[in-house]
C-alpha cells in the first residue's frame, strides 16, 4: 500500500506571535490599571515588571536565545493574577496557553488508497470517489471534487516525488470510478 504524508504551509506562527504581543500589552494595561487602584501591589508590581521585560525581549526577538518559551510567561502571569485574586484574567490567559497549542500544530495531508485525510481541526476526510482530480504541481496541491469544490493548498517540504504522486491519484481516482461504475449497473 503506497501512501504519502505532506506538511503545509501555514501562517499559524505569525497569528500566534501577534496574538501573544496583543496578550503581553493588555496583561500590561490590566496590571497597570490595578495597580493605580492599589489592590495587591505586590503581585501587580511583579507582574507588571515581568510583562513590561517580556514585552522588550519580545520586541527583540531573543525567544531563542533565552529558551525561553511564552508559555512560561503565561504560567508566570497566570500565578501573579491568582496571587492579586483576579481569577477572570488568569482564566484567559489560561485559555491562551490552550488555544496555542492548537495554533501552533502542525497540519499535515495523507494521500492512501483509501481516501485523501487532511489533518487538521476539524479532520477532512475526502473519499477518492469524490474527487474528480488530485495534483500536485510546484508545491501546491489542488484537489477538484465531483461537486465543483477545489482545495488549494501550499505544500511545506515539496520531498514528494510530483510525477509518482499525480500518477497515484491519477490511478487511484479511475479504480474508484470503475468501482463506482461496476456499482451502479448491478443497482
Amino acid at each position: 500500500m503506497q501512501q504519502f504524508e505532506l506538511g503545509l504551509k501555514d501562517n499559524r506562527e505569525i497569528r500566534y506571535t501577534q496574538f501573544l504581543l496583543f496578550s503581553i500589552l493588555l496583561n500590561i494595561t490590566l496590571f497597570s490599571w490595578l495597580l493605580l487602584m492599589a489592590i495587591h501591589l505586590t503581585a501587580l508590581t511583579t507582574g507588571i515588571i515581568f510583562s513590561i521585560a517580556m514585552l522588550i525581549i519580545h520586541v527583540a526577538k531573543k525567544w531563542d536565545k533565552l529558551n525561553f518559551t511564552p508559555h512560561y510567561y503565561l504560567i508566570i502571569l497566570i500565578i501573579c493574577w491568582l496571587l492579586a485574586s483576579e481569577w477572570i484574567p488568569a482564566l484567559l490567559n489560561l485559555i491562551f496557553i490552550f488555544s496555542a497549542n492548537y495554533l501552533l500544530k502542525k497540519i499535515s495531508i495523507s494521500v492512501d488508497n483509501t481516501a485523501i485525510v487532511i489533518h487538521s481541526f476539524p479532520k477532512k476526510i475526502f473519499a477518492w470517489q469524490d474527487a474528480d482530480n488530485v495534483l500536485l504541481k510546484d508545491g501546491i496541491m489542488t484537489i477538484d471534487l465531483l461537486n465543483n469544490k477545489i482545495f488549494q493548498l501550499t505544500v511545506d517540504d515539496n520531498i514528494v516525488n510530483e510525477n509518482d504522486f499525480n500518477n497515484f491519484c491519477r490511478d487511484q481516482i479511475l479504480q474508484h470510478r470503475s468501482i463506482n461504475k461496476q456499482n451502479d449497473n448491478f443497482a
